[in-house]
């Protein structure tokens, strides 16, 4: 128990990125991100670079994660499976770590039973497609107000972010 707040079972998982360089003279730019099926990798134009990864969830202590050489391998023997030129090197090659609660969805929410405490946690890998929604939520819940206008239009429930989800007992 950290900060006199009890874990909710947030769980890290590893995700491995590198970069490679695509084919003499290609603008990448208008290249599409490239998904399997399988979610088993990915790639996409990335800065005049390829960016891939083997879109691995490896659970993971927290901590500074690196990257995994095998996952790296792995990764590039996937993408050559479906591109008509070798990746010839892996530029740089990083992990990071990508936070789920159990139930998979974001947590954003007062801690019932700690006073003052915020729970804004379990992102996953979407925190930059929904920081803009979720912060704004957020703010409005620390700072008393209502959720943002757009919110009603959606048919929106506050409830669905709460940390209470995950502090009752299972069935109930």
């Amino acid at each position: 128990m950290r900060a006199g707040v009890p874990p909710l079972g947030l769980i890290p998982y590893r995700r491995t990125a590198f970069t490679f360089d695509g084919p003499a003279g290609v603008d990448l730019s208008r290249w599409p991100l490239v998904a399997d099926a399988a979610e088993s990798f990915y790639f996409k134009p990335d800065a005049g670079r390829v960016l891939g990864s083997l879109a691995e969830e490896a659970a993971a202590a927290p901590g500074d994660i690196q990257a995994d050489d095998l996952d790296v391998a792995v990764a590039v023997d996937r993408i050559e499976r479906v591109l008509d030129f070798p990746i010839r090197r892996v530029g740089r090659s990083w992990a990071g770590l990508r936070t789920f609660a159990p139930d998979r969805d974001p947590l954003s929410g007062f801690e019932p039973e700690a006073p003052g405490f915020y729970w804004h946690a379990g992102l996953g890998g979407f925190g930059i497609q929904t920081a803009a929604a979720l912060s704004a939520f957020a703010a409005a819940m620390i700072s008393g107000a209502s959720p943002p206008a757009a919110y009603a239009d959606l048919a929106f429930d506050a409830r669905r972010l709460g940390v209470e989800r995950l502090r009752r007992p299972p069935g109930r």
